[in-house]
């Protein structure tokens, strides 16, 4: 298969999920449609395995890994991330305390090596497993522990996407019911941020913590 038809179907999966998730409003994740259904239709037989690898999407997604890291650091403001210092620091907690436990438990019964592929999606998401895939195959290590990263993305997603599609988007019903999303389109993003900092703060944490993904909202 050509490439550029390789890359034509993923965009067309993608594609398709954005369309559930807007007749859905919201409530169908649409990376969750796009990642099921190629893994669906690969396994019948429709298209091919390897129709990742023949995209060269992989290529493509190494090179605009650096310049999405920087700006997914700075896409929050600084002042933002002061306000909700609680949130911070809880995230930085249950990364943590997950890793910690990941180690602690999956090392004596499987072995470090696939501790640490499995903790890096587990705290992240698909940069995290990117690099953690990278830096596994790097080391030559058996492609049995290279495939972990993947595998946990993919079991994590299932029940975690759908649970925090639901939970932003009623909580963002519950702001717009409020009238606190004209307070974020305000001109002065300090003054909304401090006032939405002590009632959003440990929300929006638990919900860093039970997915990296963040879908977009009808409204």
């Amino acid at each position: 298969m050509f490439p550029l038809l390789a890359a034509a179907i993923i965009l067309a999966f993608i594609a398709l999920g954005e369309l559930a998730s807007i007749w859905s409003r919201a409530r169908i994740p649409s990376l969750l449609v796009a990642m099921l259904g190629v893994f669906i239709f690969a396994k019948l037989g429709i298209i091919p395995e390897d129709l990742v690898a023949t995209s060269t999407m992989v290529v493509v997604g190494a090179l605009i890994q650096p310049p999405l890291m920087v700006h997914m650091g700075s896409l929050i403001p600084l002042a933002t991330m002061k306000a909700q210092w609680k949130a911070v620091v809880i995230a930085l907690g249950g990364m943590l305390v997950g890793v910690g436990l990941v180690l602690a438990i999956v090392t004596p019964l499987f072995g470090f090596e696939y501790a640490v592929g499995g903790a890096g999606p587990l705290a992240g998401g698909i940069i995290s497993t990117s690099l953690t895939t990278q830096g596994l195959t790097e080391t030559g290590i058996a492609t049995a522990v290279v495939v972990v990263p993947s595998l946990v993305l993919m079991l994590q997603s299932l029940p975690s996407m759908p649970l925090t599609n639901y939970l932003l988007r009623s909580y963002a019903i519950k702001l717009r019911d409020r009238g606190d999303l004209k307070q974020l389109g305000s001109s002065d993003p300090s003054d909304s941020t401090a006032s939405l900092s002590s009632r959003t703060g440990s929300w929006s944490a638990a919900t860093a913590l039970v997915s990296p993904w963040q879908p977009s909202f009808a409204s």
